[in-house]
């Protein structure tokens, strides 16, 4: 089973995704904030993240700007809001390829997942 954890300030987002989502082979864990989907991913497995860019505590690209500097090799999704040109290419720096701006069609989701996670098996954190 793989494990997907999404980081979003907005309880209703992250349950949505959840539900939008489910897949018998996927298992969701969910955090309200950059913080702890670091702590999360420094002590538990994850095969994918889906962060929100505009969270408290620690922000979505300081996540990803962290991950990279540790070489933590979590796939990552970004789903946010206001995505504009530069931080595309500042993501697409940090090797982050799947940029899906809210509202989005879950499907095409669902799509990038399926496509995300059949690929080599997760390092263990």
């Amino acid at each position: 089973m793989k494990t997907i954890l999404i980081a979003d300030d907005e309880q209703e987002i992250r349950e949505l995704l959840m539900s939008a989502l489910a897949d018998p082979t996927w298992k969701f864990s969910q955090v309200g904030d950059g913080e702890k989907a670091l702590e999360t991913l420094m002590f538990q497995r994850a095969d994918l993240l889906i962060t929100d860019l505009n969270m408290p505590k620690l922000t979505g690209i300081d996540l990803i700007r962290y991950l990279q500097s540790i070489a933590h090799p979590v796939p990552i999704i970004v789903f946010s809001g206001r995505i504009d040109k530069t931080i595309t290419k500042q993501l697409q720096v940090f090797g982050v390829v799947d940029v899906i701006e809210k509202p989005a069609d879950f499907g095409k989701i669902k799509e990038i997942l399926r496509k995300r996670l059949a690929g080599p098996a997760s390092v263990a954190a």
